[in-house]
């Protein structure tokens, strides 16, 4: 997460002055590099060291696919933005279905004193068939990384980040303003979106409910196949419709989902399931949604995206922390951090809708006052 951030900020700087479309081939070259030698560490220490890498390309990667689709579809990118991210939500979909199949019906299974889940090299270590066959399809990647790098050069295309962009002036306070405020919210929802796909299987492990781990990843999946579902009817909703009803409602299903959670989560699975499901529609739309939203106010440069996406990253790596050192006593502790998040998003979010509308109101009397004087 670490590197992921640092190389978010510093995208965000290289693609003013590097060909973004030959970076992101890089990015994804460095990913499938990184992804193929996964399957063959047998250490904790190389596996922390590879990481590092990968979460260099993915930041990266990150930060400028966002920027490259807000340049090339401006205010009407919002069904490509959906696209974009609802294969990711397949892949938050997929992982769980897949750890599944190895997971025991007996809750005290696979469970020793160094590790909840077993050791580190249990984890690392798997049988060579398995290796190679991730490694062989990590390598199609990387060929198809490498033909997209050839592609670029080829074509030379060293059009610059702000090529189609229509040219929009702001005061410096509004655009600071606003950059901020919209970063403290993204700050506080990724950090609260990271920590329910990292720990909400868990969560309900420590319930009173007493669930295996199976019917425990279970309900965790089925908040990732609301997330790609909610993502998938997004890529058509956005064609009509707002971001910021997207966001509305977004937030109305989060707060809803964490309150069904709250009261449920001890005493009744069909709720937990309910709740988990509510929880996953609520978060599938967010993210992308808050890029075409600000598209509408101010221009998403690489650098905006970049100071925009980085900030997200920074509680996403202390809720991490906190929530892994008490869930397993406290596991309420993950709810209380959702509720706490929620509050301030919800917070900023009509903070920003205040300043835009002011913003609007401003513009519409000026012109208004203009359009007398000049009869």
């Amino acid at each position: 997460m670490g590197s992921d951030q640092v190389n978010m900020a510093y995208g965000g700087f290289i693609h003013n002055y590097l060909n973004r479309q030959l970076m992101v081939s890089f990015y994804l070259l460095l990913m499938s590099i990184s992804t193929a030698l996964t399957p063959l560490l047998k250490s904790f220490k190389t596996f922390m060291v590879l990481s590092v890498f990968f979460g260099l390309g993915e930041g990266g990667f990150d930060t400028a696919c966002h920027a490259w689709i807000l340049e090339m579809w401006e205010n009407d990118n919002g069904p490509y933005m959906q696209a974009l991210h609802f294969t990711f939500g397949l892949g938050t979909l997929l992982a769980p279905l897949i750890s599944f199949q190895f997971l025991g019906e007996n809750r005290n299974s696979g469970l020793n004193s160094g590790s909840r889940f077993g050791t580190t090299d249990n984890i690392i270590s798997g049988p060579s068939g398995e290796r190679s066959r991730k490694s062989s399809k990590s390598s199609i990647v990387s060929a198809e990384s490498v033909k997209l790098l050839n592609n670029n050069l080829e074509a030379k295309n060293h059009s610059g980040p702000e090529r189609g962009r229509t040219a929009r002036r702001y005061s410096k306070g509004y655009l600071v303003s606003l950059v901020s405020i919209c970063s403290v919210m993204f700050c506080f929802y990724e950090g609260m979106e990271n920590i329910n796909f990292e720990y909400l299987s868990t969560f309900y492990y420590n319930t009173e409910l007493n669930l295996t781990k199976q019917t425990s990843d279970l309900i965790a999946s089925s908040m990732s196949a609301a997330y790609t579902i909610g993502r998938g009817v997004g890529i058509f909703l956005a064609i009509k419709v707002q971001p910021k009803y997207f966001l509305y409602l977004d937030l109305v299903l989060i707060a809803s989902g964490n309150a069904i959670l709250y009261v449920f989560s001890n005493t009744s699975e069909v709720m937990v399931y309910f709740g988990t499901i509510v929880l996953g529609f609520g978060f599938s739309t967010v993210f992308p949604c808050v890029f075409t939203y600000m598209e509408l106010f101010i221009p998403m440069t690489d650098m905006v995206c970049g100071i925009i996406t980085v900030s997200g990253a920074l509680i996403a790596i202390i809720d991490p922390i906190i929530v892994g050192r008490f869930i397993t006593d406290a596991p309420y502790i993950l709810l209380y951090l959702n509720i706490g998040s929620t509050v301030l998003v919800v917070i900023a979010f009509l903070t920003i809708e205040t300043i835009t509308y002011t913003k609007r109101r401003q513009d519409r009397l000026a012109l208004q006052t203009s359009y007398n004087t000049f009869e």
